[in-house]
């Protein structure tokens, strides 16, 4: 009985695939409905292998996701107007889960999205945003006439679920970090030089993630205005010899708060500067240095040992 049934099935298949070198629109549950296969006789042994498939899964459970139906912030919009959604920072990549949800990005920070006239009243879909620091998920229901329709949206990134902070740190993440970071007191007080009038200290440094953020400060007590040209960070070596050359690898920092082109420095100047995560040997120094716009070029510059870096304070 097995041997003969065996045999049937493979003539079937091989008349299937017969059919369809000859036409590429074949459609395989019509040909296989035309087909009665006996019944199978099972087992005890197989019936109880059988069985043993259909024990039921455990239950879904979606209290764990980070974005789930109990706590997905949801929006009434207009089924018959367009909705935009702004993000701080550039989109990367949208979802909209709806093949009815026309949307389209005009700018880099602007997604907009308009039902289809046939799209009914009441009807949910979901959009999802992704940027280079975080994704944030929505429900939409469609209404008209509705008070409550929302038309701009923004995303709140204290709301959104970050992705991969620890080794990104986006612009507008930096800027907030930088803002917390100036509301808080100076902690290093003895990384500090003066030249001609001209003090340079750093005020603190802070572990970001992969990232170290430097405090700068400099302060003017002369009555000569200070025009800030560059300011140069390099790690070079520790003991400097004039009659020898000093191996020199120049750093540049990720993002600074402000730029140094166009400042002047009357009293006091505090900048903020962000560098990836890098480590160097006791026999050299990070060295930062000040230079002044010409004609006058006053220049300044101080070391920060290793020992300061390796006891920053973290920053979130």
């Amino acid at each position: 009985m097995k041997t003969t049934l065996f045999l049937y099935l493979i003539g079937q298949f091989a008349l299937i695939n017969l059919h369809a070198q000859s036409n590429s629109k074949i459609t395989y549950k019509k040909s296989l409905a035309t087909t009665t296969i006996p019944a199978m006789v099972l087992t005890p042994e197989q019936t109880t292998a059988s069985n043993t498939a259909d024990i039921p899964l455990p239950p879904i459970n979606t209290a764990t996701a980070t974005i789930n139906a109990g706590n997905i912030v949801s929006y009434r919009v207009a089924q018959d107007k367009t909705t935009h959604i702004i993000s701080p920072e550039p989109i990367l990549y949208v979802d909209i889960s709806s093949p009815d949800i026309e949307g389209d990005m005009p700018t880099k920070n602007l997604l907009r999205f308009k039902p289809s006239d046939s799209s009914a009243i009441g009807k949910q879909f979901q959009v999802t945003v992704v940027t280079d620091q975080y994704v944030m998920a929505y429900k939409m229901i469609l209404t008209k006439n509705d008070p409550q329709e929302a038309t701009i949206i923004t995303i709140k990134p204290d709301e959104a679920i970050p992705t991969n902070s620890y080794s990104k740190v986006g612009k507008n993440e930096f800027d907030r970090l930088a803002m917390l970071a100036l509301s808080k007191k100076r902690s290093i007080s003895n990384v500090k030089n003066e030249e001609n009038g001209i003090e340079m200290h750093v005020n603190n440094i802070y572990i970001v993630g992969d990232f170290l953020l430097f405090d700068l400060g400099i302060e003017n007590k002369t009555r000569l205005p200070y025009d800030v040209d560059q300011v140069r960070f390099k790690l070079t070596d520790k003991k400097r010899i004039a009659s020898q050359s000093s191996q020199e690898i120049e750093l540049t920092p990720v993002y600074q708060l402000y730029a140094n082109d166009g400042t002047t420095v009357t009293k006091k100047w505090r900048n903020f500067y962000m560098f990836r995560k890098f480590t160097y040997p006791e026999e050299k120094v990070f060295n930062i240095e000040l230079a002044e716009k010409q004609l006058s070029g006053r220049q300044i510059s101080l070391d920060v040992d290793y020992k300061k870096v390796l006891n920053s304070e973290f920053l979130q």
